[in-house]
């Protein structure tokens, strides 16, 4: 499948920096990418960031994680035609498999920037204007603290795409910390975020413990004010069949799902603990109820191990942790009545 967006002859740095309002002494946007044997997509993440047409510096700060492909000399390759842009860090060894909180380190640690943006090497953006445009609401709306937009779902080695506002729904405008409750309103390529909100933050160091740690960025964020989704369409996210979150069966992530909410009971007020309660039950209810249905179907009681080991992984109050996998075995045979009632009013509804 080619390229959604065809990038043509990009501008020099001289070209891009020359309108840059002079005022500015340091980048006021840092983006954030991170790249592992993207030998095939990198290209397109970095035209992606240098197409955008800003009147304030940006800088890229890019994390090679020891890739063992060409990833590295294609970002080499631009720094040195971009090298007041493009920042890169290349590993020599591989820290995502050691110590995550290296890469965390070493990406953090060097921001400059008022405001972040992320994009991993395998996407890429396709709207020169998308870095003026989420600078330009968020300077004018200071009660929000993240700003996203609508993203390309482009799905590997098929000739189809979908437009998305989120991963789970298809909408934009305005949402608070109940909807990331759920887990992130946003796709994290789309994300532009004040940094202080982030690297500041104290519970920044349990981002690891999160079986997505951009849901918990999100939760952080979104605990200190509003986020806003942009009607645009201004990036592309690639989808590979083999490793990505949409190929987990479904009962499965509502048990990482049930992780991620435990662990946000760290970073939320107060106030939204009942309605944190109430999905940590249902979300886990749901992963019973699969796992149950797989292990008659299969009769392979591997599945029970497995959903076993997944909740012992979890670091945090046994006693809590109990007292919600309690709760949901009890909650079990009202959410199954629930789903079946579900199911006959949706066929009822197609009938009519």
């Amino acid at each position: 499948m080619e390229n959604i967006h065809e990038f043509g002859q990009l501008k020099s740095e001289a070209e891009i920096v020359k309108n840059w309002d002079k005022k500015y002494s340091e980048p006021l946007v840092s983006v954030m990418c991170l790249a592992y044997n993207h030998e095939k997509y990198i290209e397109d993440a970095l035209k992606g960031f240098l197409i955008q047409e800003t009147d304030f510096p940006f800088e890229v700060l890019i994390h090679d994680d020891a890739s063992t492909d060409n990833t590295a000399d294609i970002i080499r390759e631009y720094e040195a035609l971009y090298p007041n842009i493009i920042k890169p860090v290349y590993q020599s060894e591989n820290q995502w498999s050691r110590d995550k909180e290296v890469i965390r380190n070493a990406q953090y640690g060097r921001v400059k920037g008022k405001y972040l943006a992320y994009c991993d090497g395998d996407d890429y953006w396709v709207d020169p204007k998308k870095l003026q445009k989420q600078v330009k609401f968020l300077e004018k709306n200071i009660e929000y603290v993240v700003c996203g937009h609508g993203f390309i779902v482009k799905y590997e080695n098929k000739k189809i795409e979908r437009r998305m506002f989120a991963y789970d729904q298809r909408r934009y405008g305005s949402f608070r910390y109940l909807q990331a409750l759920k887990g992130s309103p946003l796709h994290p390529n789309t994300w532009m975020c004040h940094s202080k909100v982030i690297i500041c933050n104290r519970y920044l160091d349990i981002q690891d413990k999160f079986p997505a740690g951009d849901d918990f960025l999100m939760l952080i964020l979104m605990s200190t004010g509003k986020g806003y989704c942009l009607p645009e369409f201004m990036s592309v996210y690639r989808v590979n069949d083999s490793s990505t979150w949409s190929s987990i069966k479904t009962y499965i992530k509502k048990l990482k799902m049930f992780a991620y909410q435990v662990y946000s009971f760290q970073v939320m007020p107060l106030r939204f603990y009942i309605p944190q309660i109430i999905y940590s039950i249902v979300n886990l209810s749901d992963a019973l109820i699969g796992v149950l249905r797989d292990t008659m179907r299969t009769s392979d009681l591997k599945k029970l191990s497995m959903f076993n080991s997944e909740i012992s992984k979890i670091d945090s109050n046994r006693i809590f942790v109990l007292s919600l996998i309690m709760c949901a075995f009890l909650f079990v045979p009202l959410r199954v009545i629930i789903l079946i009632l579900a199911k006959i009013f949706k066929k009822i509804h197609l009938c009519v």
